[in-house]
């Protein structure tokens, strides 16, 4: 009776295991075998913010999670232009460029990292044209939309408060 006891609680721990990998640890391991799968493409990617003043650094940063981290940074160039390249593609996920000023600019970046994005200082979001980028287009056409119904969202918040 008393080596039951010990056989019974290993039975049940290895019962609540599985016995095997776990669904939470199969998935990830897909979806990474996925993302290793897929391929992406060396960076090419041009930002274009028409009266920011050349000098100063840019710096694109990466979110994981609750985490953020410096991904790259660059010089703003002639005419507020900023070019970021290099060997080894970017993570896929959502970033900010921060430029000198403080104010930053959002993309998405994924399998395709070759594109441009081109605006107005004074209006980051509302004058954001994208080239090459169906994801940070569709990006930009629901911010616009977003901001479109601020002052309806402002109203209504007034009215409840």
């Amino acid at each position: 009776m008393r080596f039951l006891i010990p056989i019974f609680a290993v039975l049940f721990i290895w019962a609540c295991n599985g016995g095997g990998p776990s669904e939470t640890s199969t998935t990830a391991t897909t979806a990474s075998a996925s993302l290793e799968n897929r391929k992406l493409e060396n960076p090419n990617i041009t930002v274009n913010v028409n009266g920011l003043p050349a000098g100063g650094e840019a710096i694109l940063i990466g979110f994981f999670a609750d985490q953020r981290f410096k991904a790259d940074s660059t010089m703003v160039g002639a005419n507020g232009q900023m070019l970021f390249q290099r060997a080894e593609p970017y993570n896929p996920g959502f970033y900010f460029l921060l430029m000198p000023n403080n104010s930053a600019v959002q993309m998405l970046i994924d399998a395709d990292q070759s594109f441009t994005m081109t605006t107005q200082l004074n209006d980051l979001v509302g004058s954001m044209a994208v080239d090459g980028s169906l994801d940070n287009e569709l990006l930009y056409s629901n911010l616009k939309f977003e901001a479109q119904l601020q002052p309806q969202f402002q109203q209504i918040g007034q009215q409840l408060q």
